[in-house]
């Protein structure tokens, strides 16, 4: 019983972590690595305490999993007007 009680002491603790979400499932992206530029669809998201992985999928492939950093909004070499590097 007391190990039981001092297990439930750790699960019952607090842990506050934002975790900031970049994309919504739905959302047309791009990878930054993809010489093509083909536009994938963010169909899923895993929270975890790491942080988001977002699941991509072009056309009838398999979805593929990515990080954040790994994914644009718009295809490389087609900025908004104004965008000064």
């Amino acid at each position: 019983m007391e190990a039981h009680d001092g297990l439930r002491g750790k699960a019952d603790e607090q842990v506050s972590k934002a975790i900031r979400i970049a994309h919504v499932p739905g959302e047309t992206v791009f990878l930054r690595t993809d010489q093509e530029q083909l536009p994938r669809i963010v169909i899923r998201i895993n929270v975890a305490q790491g942080g988001a992985e977002y699941q991509l999928r072009h056309s009838d492939r398999e979805g593929t999993w990515h990080q954040a950093c790994e994914i644009m909004r718009e295809p490389k070499g087609q900025r908004k007007a104004g965008y000064k590097p």
